[in-house]
């Protein structure tokens, strides 16, 4: 069986397939979770963090207890400050307890 290369999500208004590639980052603020994806706008509904996880290939990395990003899209790292930059200059801080995992997946 041939796993799959996206994934659909929906709102109120909207069903969304998003592809793993495209796909950068994943967060959850007050129930409400963010897609950030390459060229296109933020995809923004009410699924849990936690299911989201749970699809995605095992490039993906929870570096935050509300964010997962998509190590291949890391552009720096900033140890000092703990922040990651990813592709289309979105940044987000990472756990101290995360950078060891982070570095495995990126190397």
């Amino acid at each position: 069986m041939k796993k799959s290369e996206r994934f659909a999500v929906s709102n109120e208004t909207e069903i969304r397939v998003i592809y793993f590639d495209l796909l950068i980052a994943v967060t959850i603020d007050n129930y409400l979770c963010t897609f950030y994806i390459e060229g296109e706008k933020n995809f923004i509904c009410t699924k849990e963090l936690n299911k989201v996880e749970n699809i995605l290939p095992e490039h993906f990395v929870k570096i935050k207890r509300n964010t997962i990003i998509n190590t291949r899209k890391i552009t720096s790292l900033n140890t000092k400050e703990r922040k990651i930059l990813l592709y289309g200059n979105h940044n987000f801080k990472y756990a101290a307890r995360n950078f060891k995992k982070i570095m495995t997946l990126i190397r």
